[in-house]
């Protein structure tokens, strides 16, 4: 079943694209890996914090699949069409290449009033070595090479 979506007012802050009335979400790399079994491919693992009343614009992943384990807290999500779902501690959440992410945003707090996740991507290593957008990460990878 899928639902319906409607586009939020989406514009630029600072050099940063966020919905009107919403901050954005934060995030640190924690760790990157070429591993030599997935050869052409960097696996970025990164800490991303969503603050109160916090949420992403609609985006893409490009060429990265993207694990989420919600950490503490809980997350509104929706991708590709489908009705949208709340993450919380316990729960793993996937986003194939190229995923549509319409919606994430801030639902609950938790120790210290933020929604946090661990993210583990696995990226095209040109993605990586070029600057290629997978979906408001560029910034960040940007920092890695």
């Amino acid at each position: 079943m899928t639902s319906s979506f409607i586009s939020p007012n989406v514009i630029k802050v600072d050099g940063q694209w966020q919905i009107e009335g919403h901050p954005r979400e934060s995030l640190q790399i924690l760790s990157t890996f070429d591993p030599p079994t997935l050869p052409n491919h960097t696996i970025i693992v990164a800490s991303v914090t969503l603050p109160p009343n916090s949420a992403t614009p609609p985006h893409r992943h490009g060429g990265a699949a993207v694990v989420a384990v919600p950490i503490s807290g809980k997350t509104l999500n929706q991708m590709n069409g489908a009705e949208p779902k709340i993450y919380g501690p316990g729960d793993i959440m996937y986003e194939a290449p190229g995923c549509h992410h319409q919606r994430s945003e801030f639902v609950e707090g938790g120790e210290g009033g933020d929604a946090t996740f661990i993210a583990v991507l696995v990226v095209d290593k040109e993605t990586v070595d070029y600057g290629r957008d997978i979906g408001g990460f560029l910034c960040w990878i940007r920092k890695l090479r």
